[in-house]
């Protein structure tokens, strides 16, 4: 007997989130069995995040271990001489906030009242920072921060976006904000607007036939958004916007492999990937459209828990993660 469910939610989903689903069973004729949720929402893996700075010789810092447990990978963001952090807080599902000034972290906050189960993804746009964020209704949401007065602004939803993963954003060859999601099918899917507050209607665009195993992460490293996703065999691709609908991926040595997505983002006018290896260790790769190189460390980071976020501020490239 075979069985299929016929949700297009895709098989990584939370089914908490689905609340139903319909189970199909081929053999001795054809049954359908209608499945609903009513139990208590599961418990989401928790972890402490940590923080260190690349120093001279590709030798990563002493760890800070920073006090605070999240229920996803962090993101980070470099903003007028500040560096942004944000993760998930477990207890609530709060979306929380924290600044690096003088070279301490500040008490983090929930950003107004947002929650979430998923990664959010910041980016610098236009010189003003965005957050997006999947929102529990899987509906994906974004916001900008009013850096004048140190608050984020009412989100706006994404019209015709559901998505039960992490969210992605960077900015277009036309210069425009990019919002990317994995779809159901785990197609990758993306938006463009030039202004963050009026979004497109109707479906989303594909990002060429790529797939990807969970959500992926987006960045604007040149002048076009480039995206590195991990796919269902735990290999890692690259690729880049080379003009408006059109992608093109970029040669990688064969072996890449990780357990998670992969991040990235730029340093020193490269591009950098991070990349938790099948051993749990971070793995770090850099280089262009022409091709990638493994970054010889002289230490290791061990036991990173799922995605490493790399961020590059004042000159200096950062890691953040779960441990």
């Amino acid at each position: 007997m075979r069985g299929r469910s016929s949700s297009t939610a895709g098989p990584w989903s939370p089914f908490h989130q689905r609340q139903e689903d319909v189970w199909e069973f081929d053999g001795d004729g054809h049954h359908a069995l209608t499945v609903k949720y009513t139990g208590e929402r599961p418990v989401f893996p928790t972890g402490a995040l940590e923080f260190r700075g690349l120093g001279a010789g590709s030798t990563w810092n002493a760890p800070v271990a920073l006090g605070w447990k999240s229920a996803s990978p962090p993101a980070l963001a470099s903003h007028r001489g500040k560096l942004h952090a944000m993760y998930i807080r477990p207890d609530d599902r709060a979306l929380m906030w924290s600044i690096l000034e003088n070279g301490v972290w500040l008490r983090p906050v929930q950003i107004r009242e947002f929650t979430s189960d998923h990664q959010p993804a910041l980016t610098v746009h236009g010189n003003n920072l965005y957050m997006t964020f999947t929102a529990l209704d899987g509906s994906q949401k974004v916001t900008r921060y009013a850096w004048l007065t140190g608050q984020w602004n009412e989100p706006v939803t994404i019209p015709y976006v559901h998505t039960n993963d992490a969210p992605a954003m960077a900015s277009d060859i036309n210069n425009r904000l990019v919002a990317g999601h994995r779809g159901g099918d785990g197609k990758v899917l993306y938006k463009a607007t030039s202004n963050w507050e009026v979004w497109p209607n109707g479906t989303a665009s594909h990002v060429s036939d790529w797939t990807a195993a969970e959500g992926f992460p987006m960045a604007t490293p040149t002048d076009r958004p480039w995206v590195a996703r991990r796919t269902s065999d735990n290999k890692i691709h690259i690729g880049y916007q080379t003009s408006w609908g059109a992608w093109a991926s970029v040669p990688l040595p064969s072996g890449w492999e990780g357990r998670s997505a992969p991040s990235i983002t730029t340093h020193n006018n490269e591009v950098w990937l991070a990349v938790r290896d099948n051993d749990n260790r971070l793995r770090c790769y850099h280089g262009n459209a022409d091709g990638f190189a493994q970054v010889p460390l002289t230490t290791e980071i061990p036991t990173v828990a799922d995605m490493p976020v790399l961020v590059s501020h004042n000159g200096t490239l950062h890691t953040m993660y779960r441990r």
